[in-house]
């Protein structure tokens, strides 16, 4: 499994999409449910433009490992200022650079995956590593 954030978007589909969100906060404050906190769109982008899949009160994984690692904004204020109802579009600032999150996953996965298998991370340069699910005995990592 992977996730690519990549530049690939026209201005066009990006502005949908994100006109899909507003409409979405929009109908929930209308309905008398004003939303605070993170709301994940996930879209997928076809032929006639960005089209929803899920939305999740939470963030999404892996794009959150994306998201976050672009984030040059302080994330505790951010949260802070979400909590307050005064968080501008000038308080969030991202890098605007790619980022790849790739899964590595075991044997199996997702129907059947294998468990307590030794791993072996080779050499991953300056990659970040992040872990899920698996279990660390006398200096080795396992599924």
């Amino acid at each position: 499994m992977s996730d690519h954030m990549l530049p690939f978007v026209s201005r066009s589909d990006y502005e949908k999409a994100l006109r899909i969100m507003e409409d979405t906060v929009a109908a929930m404050r209308e309905e008398g449910a004003p939303y605070r906190g993170i709301l994940y769109g996930q879209f997928m982008n076809t032929r006639e433009g960005p089209k929803v899949i899920e939305f999740n009160a939470r963030f999404g994984d892996p794009e959150a490992m994306n998201v976050l690692s672009l984030l040059e904004s302080d994330f505790a204020d951010i949260i802070t200022r979400i909590t307050q109802g005064d968080l501008a579009p000038s308080d969030v600032r991202f890098a605007h650079n790619a980022t790849v999150c790739k899964y590595l996953v075991p044997e199996g996965y997702p129907e059947a995956p294998v468990a307590h298998q030794p791993l072996t991370l080779g050499d991953y340069g300056d990659a970040l590593l992040y872990y899920a699910n698996v279990e660390e005995r006398n200096g080795t990592l396992y599924t």
